[in-house]
């Protein structure tokens, strides 16, 4: 009984984090800015390869392709409906229109990251900071990276 009294005490209750996400620490360094660029590399990544990518979407949305089925109609047969709020905006069965709402924006966040932490972060020379200085930039304009 006195083992169960003893345990059972507030301070023993009080949750005790082991690490805390801080930007100005995380994003002090090359390292985590080098982290931060490969997040919104995933992002990019992401879009174009995988099951029922994206792209595909935004393909068909616009004049480099259409909706090769004619035997059924497709989610991207009446174009009016499949981008209605109300409709499945990021389902591999319908589009994925939603997909750059939920997802495509996080490129543009973490390379925004960087770009507003490079000059609080400490580098080996200007060189290495110039190089992490333009590729969020050239990230976040054209969708890819050298």
């Amino acid at each position: 009984m006195a083992l169960l009294l003893a345990a059972c005490n507030k301070e023993w209750l009080k949750p005790q984090p082991l690490s805390f996400y801080e930007p100005g620490v995380a994003l002090s360094d090359a390292q985590g800015m080098y982290s931060a660029i490969t997040a919104c590399e995933r992002n990019m990544r992401h879009e174009y390869f995988g099951d029922a990518a994206p792209a595909i979407t935004e393909i068909i949305q616009s004049e480099v392709a259409v909706e090769g089925t004619t035997d059924k109609a497709g989610p991207q047969m009446n174009m009016d409906i499949s981008l209605l709020p109300d409709a499945q905006l990021n389902s591999n069965d319908f589009t994925k229109v939603g997909w750059y709402w939920y997802e495509g924006y996080k490129g543009i966040k973490y390379a925004n990251l960087v770009i507003a932490r490079i000059n609080d972060a400490t580098f080996k020379d200007e060189n290495e900071k110039m190089r992490f200085s333009g590729r969020p930039i050239f990230t976040e304009h054209t969708g890819t990276l050298s």
